[in-house]
């Protein structure tokens, strides 16, 4: 890194530092002053994303509640959104409905552990309610390069407000607000951010994308963190991005130009998706759930629920059993984040293969510092004179 891109990171450091939240998107046609320029109305199919942006899937990005910001709807009731919002029960608005939040899963931010732990401005949540979008399309480690790349953003920003001559406009207030979609170019390079969120450290990699006022041009503003950024990817419309942070609060300017930073999630889906943590250690993606190809005699789909390197030989992750007062319990690391799978807890009193059932378990959480989580499934022993419990792992 370059010292004119760590003063501008030290910078933004700085603004986040004295502000209340980090910012996110502004959408609009960047020669003109109506902030009803490149609206989305779901009720209305004029207004979707014409060309270049047509066939983007902006129904997927959610009005983030009263926090004032945006997510993005991922599938399997999942949303992802900027860690720095917090959380909200008031009301996610997906395709012109509203749904609520699911407080029976605990938000989770997404933490990966290794040599220097990475703490990624993103988090996921659930949706209480089904708004009937397939799986949406996230880059992976094998996705076409996502760099000096057209993009499409999409988010619920406020627009224009004042003018500021010969440099761009100052944002504008909530009424302002609208749900818009625009243009622009990832630069060449990833950055690495590092800044302040509060008093939590964030470091990871980001996309970039410098506001040049070209016409339906996307730039930054209050209101969007966590919104959408999307691009055609091998034919593919798939999100690369989500928004957090900018280099100038309380205006959008495009003399000097401002730059709009978001998670790379190419970097990161790999704790959400199994076909991401497949492309991470170099799987084929037609490589089979039950596959054993490091020897370890853990298949495939379970070693990706218990958060396990599928290609090196190891059995220390198998969950430990154990009986507890009048419970029996297993306890095991899984990959709390992961969006595609349901894990669960069959049980048996002769280990017949035909005899395991699904037993509802109840889950303690002993260690939920990354999503790496350690976790103990305890169930009722009963009054058999012996039970038997296994883990079961079910794709989405």
């Amino acid at each position: 890194m370059n010292p004119a891109e760590r003063l501008k990171i030290l910078l933004i450091s700085a603004l986040l530092g004295i502000s209340a939240n980090a910012w996110a998107l502004i959408l609009y046609d960047a020669a003109s002053t109506d902030n009803a320029k490149n609206v989305i109305d779901p009720a209305n199919s004029a207004t979707y994303p014409t060309s270049p942006a047509a066939g983007v899937p902006w129904q997927y990005v959610v009005r983030y509640g009263a926090n004032n910001a945006s997510a993005v709807y991922i599938g399997n009731g999942f949303i992802l959104t900027a860690r720095h919002v917090g959380t909200s029960d008031a009301g996610l608005l997906i395709q012109g409905t509203s749904y609520s939040r699911d407080t029976s899963f605990a938000p989770l931010p997404i933490t990966i552990p290794g040599a220097t732990t990475v703490l990624v401005d993103l988090q996921l949540q659930k949706v209480s309610g089904d708004p009937g979008l397939a799986a949406l399309p996230l880059a992976t480690l094998l996705s076409a390069a996502d760099t000096s790349k057209a993009s499409v953003l999409i988010g619920w920003g406020v627009g224009k407000g004042s003018v500021i001559p010969a440099q761009g406009w100052n944002w504008g207030d909530d009424s302002t607000r609208a749900f818009r979609w625009g243009t622009n170019t990832t630069s060449f390079l990833p950055s690495t951010m590092t800044y302040l969120v509060g008093s939590t450290s964030m470091n990871y990699t980001a996309l970039s994308v410098v506001f040049n006022k070209f016409p339906t041009e996307a730039a930054a503003t209050l209101g969007d963190s966590g919104s959408a950024l999307f691009q055609s990817l091998s034919g593919t419309w798939t999100l690369c991005g989500t928004t957090t942070v900018v280099s100038t609060l309380n205006s959008s300017s495009y003399s000097p130009a401002d730059t709009a930073y978001f998670v790379r999630l190419r970097e990161y889906s790999w704790v959400l998706r199994y076909d991401a943590w497949k492309a991470k250690y170099g799987l084929a993606q037609a490589t089979a759930d039950s596959d054993d190809s490091d020897g370890d005699g853990i298949p495939l789909l379970m070693e990706y629920a218990l958060g396990l390197n599928p290609i090196a030989a190891s059995a220390d992750g198998l969950p430990v059993g154990s009986v507890e007062g009048s419970d029996l319990a297993l306890t095991f690391t899984r990959l709390a984040s992961s969006t595609d799978i349901k894990v669960e807890v069959e049980t048996t009193s002769n280990l017949q293969a035909g005899d395991w059932a699904v037993e509802p378990a109840t889950i303690t959480v002993l260690d939920g510092t990354t999503v790496f989580q350690k976790v103990k499934a305890s169930v009722p022993l009963g009054t058999g004179d012996r039970k038997f419990a296994r883990l079961k792992v079910t794709r989405l």
